[in-house]
């Protein structure tokens, strides 16, 4: 899975972030794990466009990003629930 595909790098370097601000809130941490998410969707877009990437045993990458994206946007939901609940009196 871990063949170099950019998608599933920036994938990971995002949900990586994630999981640190989680613990050490830090804005210019929170900065870059933006910028990882936009660049892993982005590459996600061109890969799924790719014709190459349709081929039988091709998509690994592609579905080891997407589990990973969909991880993220998870663990973020499961964050402003958290802090909305902690937040009120």
């Amino acid at each position: 899975m871990l063949s170099g595909s950019e998608c599933l790098r920036h994938t990971l370097l995002s949900l990586a972030c994630t999981y640190v601000l989680d613990y050490l809130p830090d804005e210019k941490l929170r900065k870059r794990a933006n910028e990882y998410y936009y660049k892993a969707v982005m590459r996600l877009n061109d890969a799924l466009r790719d014709p190459k990437e349709q081929e039988v045993g091709k998509g690994d990458d592609l579905v080891g990003a997407i589990t990973l994206l969909n991880m993220h946007d998870v663990s973020k939901a499961l964050s402003r629930a958290f802090a909305r609940y902690h937040s009120e009196p």
